[in-house]
């Protein structure tokens, strides 16, 4: 899993550097992403407007989130509504939120939509499903995650212009970076006293654990700095 998410992020960085718009750049990253997940549907969708406009899409031709119920309603205004997390629904057939009938029509078995962020706004989602109950597991959405971070960082630094970079970026726009003198972060997270807290809790629950952290880190950090 860490090879895949390591293989991602270097693809994400490598696809950025010569998109010359945010649409672009999205087709590109779905593309990646759907090779290296190896599920039946990944898409990006816009919410900007009343009806979410898809950007670019691999795979099945889904639109899942209009059957999934919310607080304030279903689909994506219901999503807003709740301050737009992230969905993750392993199994449709169990999820009290999912419409089942459409759920079947549809053959979604598994599903996830992650908000995507430009200059800290939700701007829109990516999308991924599967026919099979339990596909999208918790290594698959954590690497969604991760592409959902990295698009964000990678789109909101196309919005503010190349010298402003931020997020994984291939080594020869790192260097050019370092090269012209930029401000930047290298953030390291070492988890202390691992063998003891694996044999206490797993090393899955750690390893998910130490996901989670990073992946929101890397939400975190400051775009272009």
């Amino acid at each position: 899993r860490r090879l895949r998410e390591a293989e991602i992020l270097y693809s994400i960085a490598a696809v950025s550097i010569g998109a010359e718009s945010q649409n672009s750049l999205i087709t590109r990253v779905v593309r990646e992403t759907s090779d290296t997940v190896g599920l039946d549907h990944v898409g990006v969708f816009w919410t900007e407007g009343e009806v979410p406009t898809m950007v670019a899409s691999e795979g099945l031709s889904v639109k899942f989130f209009e059957d999934i119920s919310f607080a304030y309603g279903p689909g994506v205004a219901g999503w807003k509504g709740i301050g737009c997390p992230d969905v993750y629904v392993p199994d449709t057939s169990e999820d009290a939120r999912v419409d089942r009938k459409q759920a079947l029509k549809s053959r979604v078995g598994s599903y996830a939509m992650l908000p995507i962020h430009v200059g800290g706004e939700v701007v829109g989602f990516l999308s991924a499903a599967a026919n099979r109950s339990g596909a999208i597991d918790l290594g698959k959405i954590e690497t969604l995650r991760v592409v959902a971070g990295e698009l964000s960082q990678a789109l909101t630094r196309l919005d503010q212009g190349a010298a402003k970079s931020s997020g994984a970026m291939a080594p020869k726009e790192f260097y050019e970076v370092v090269r012209k003198g930029g401000n930047g972060a290298v953030v390291y997270v070492e988890v202390q006293r691992r063998e003891e807290l694996a044999k206490q809790h797993g090393p899955l629950a750690l390893e998910n654990a130490v996901k989670k952290v990073a992946n929101r880190l890397r939400q975190r950090l400051p775009s272009g700095g």
